[in-house]
């Protein structure tokens, strides 16, 4: 019995269609490539270690249940032995689609857009046993107003390269969404911070984000400090291979916008903090009375910040200029020409998109990452392990004089 084929018109419809499917995904992979993060440059492997923590000591004050307790969500990063092969590496985004789909729904974008960021890959690999040896200098990183911890990850695994105990929160219900361990997904609530055009309690409503997100530091700092002593309350069971490891004599903090405030108002209020590095670093909900205050400590402490070109002359240079020139030499603020807020993210993973849509600079977004990431690393080798400065050069870049 002869085969019968399909009819012509319908053979040529189902090849059109298969070749307009093809291109839409030529398309779609140039838009939004799968890229991996870039590979640290230190001499050691990376570890990581992501749970959930509870503050016993404070009530969730943005959550509409009342009687809760605070809630967020850590990830740690550590230098481990590089040559040692200890497990696959983890995601980039290491809560997985749920966290993807919640974030993307948070800013907007059809709920499946960034699905391919699942296959973008990490350097750390999962509870790898931390590297022999020296102690570990702590370094605290603070993602901004609907961001989240993993837009540092690249920061995170450069310091943990080069020998440093990295510890970074998705900040609940100001992160764009957090995954807890349990599947319950929090995504950020706008009335947390509403526009400032809409609110003549703006800077009340700010400045009890920023005292959020500084108070969720300390208790990371609290958390480690009993990590380091070997009673660990909270965590999983590999955070004992940390007993006595942490060295909390130097700490330093950095954050990014809301984070970077919340990291200036920690050192303002607790002696434990050694050196600062902010990212367009939104002081202005700190307040000019508390700034001017200065550290909590009895010297002032190290402390560098950058500030992108479309934050240059803004609300929050009449806070921050002024409170750099108070530190005297301890501080510097440098402005990076051809830059936006967000180019002190890794929103660069999703370029070339996210550069059409205005989120990215003129200058190359790679180029400026590594610029970044080295020239915070130099600056924590320095504040917290007495190194010798390194000059920072990079294109665009000026200090701000007084």
């Amino acid at each position: 019995m002869k085969k019968r084929s399909l009819p012509l018109p319908i053979r040529l419809g189902s090849a059109v269609i298969l070749l307009i499917l093809i291109l839409l995904a030529v398309v779609y992979s140039s838009i939004m490539p799968i890229r991996q993060v870039p590979e640290p440059t230190g001499p050691l492997g990376v570890g990581t270690l992501v749970y959930d923590l509870i503050d016993p000591d404070r009530p969730e004050g943005y959550d509409l249940k009342k009687g809760t307790l605070r809630k967020i969500r850590i990830q740690l990063w550590y230098p481990t032995e590089k040559d040692e092969y200890q497990g696959n590496r983890v995601p980039w985004m290491s809560d997985g689609r749920p966290q993807i789909r919640a974030i993307v729904k948070t800013h907007g974008f059809p709920s499946a857009i960034w699905d391919h960021t699942v296959f973008m890959k990490a350097h750390a690999r999962y509870a790898a046993l931390p590297s022999a040896g020296q102690s570990l200098p702590v370094v605290l990183i603070s993602h901004g107003w609907q961001g989240y911890r993993n837009l540092h990850t690249d920061l995170a695994e450069e310091l943990a390269s080069r020998g440093y105990l990295v510890a970074a929160a998705d900040h609940t219900y100001g992160a764009a969404a957090v995954v807890f361990d349990d599947g319950r997904i929090v995504p950020s609530e706008p009335r947390i911070l509403p526009r400032r055009e809409d609110s003549d309690r703006f800077l009340e409503h700010a400045a009890s984000l920023v005292t959020t997100f500084a108070e969720d530091n300390r208790f990371i700092l609290d958390h480690l400090s009993r990590v380091n002593q070997g009673r660990a309350l909270q965590g999983p069971p590999a955070l004992s291979l940390f007993a006595d490891r942490l060295d909390l004599e130097h700490i330093g903090v950095a954050g990014h916008s809301t984070g970077g405030g919340a990291m200036v108002q920690l050192a303002l209020e607790d002696p434990r903090v050694d050196a600062v590095l902010g990212f367009d670093a939104w002081v202005e909900p700190v307040g000019a009375d508390k700034l001017a205050e200065g550290a909590a400590g009895d010297e002032k402490i190290p402390m560098l910040f950058f500030r992108s070109q479309t934050w240059q002359g803004g609300i929050n240079d009449g806070f921050l200029v002024p409170f750099v020139a108070s530190q005297g030499d301890s501080a510097r603020l440098y402005q990076i020409d051809g830059t936006t807020h967000e180019q002190f993210t890794m929103l660069y993973m999703y370029a070339p998109a996210v550069k059409w849509l205005g989120m990215l600079g003129d200058t190359d977004p790679k180029a400026f990452a590594r610029f970044l990431n080295g020239a915070a690393a130099a600056f924590f080798d320095h504040a917290l392990k007495g190194t010798a400065m390194a000059r920072l050069d990079y294109p665009g870049l000026k200090e701000q004089e007084e």
